[in-house]
């Protein structure tokens, strides 16, 4: 089992270009986990975007585009399971 890297980059990134270079990093990882063997990755997803107005309890941000982010980090995954 392999634990891979979550230095601040998230699976819910949907910036075409950031996107693409964090899959790509991702994919670099799991080609030389199959070098080594590993049999199981640990990823992070990371963490959804969020932004609270000054003086609201709840975020409304995360409500309404949670679909779209959801979305996202689905594609994502698929990505990694078409290339494992």
């Amino acid at each position: 089992m392999l634990h891979a890297l979550c230095d601040n980059v998230s699976l819910f990134c949907d910036y075409p270009k950031i996107r693409k270079g964090i899959l790509d990093k991702f994919f670099l990882i799991i080609d030389k986990v199959n070098l080594l063997g590993a049999r199981h990755i640990i990823f992070h997803t990371g963490d959804c975007p969020h932004f609270k107005k000054s003086g609201y309890r709840h975020d409304e941000f995360a409500s309404r585009f949670s679909e779209h982010y959801a979305e996202i980090v689905q594609t994502n995954i698929e990505e990694f399971i078409s290339r494992a």
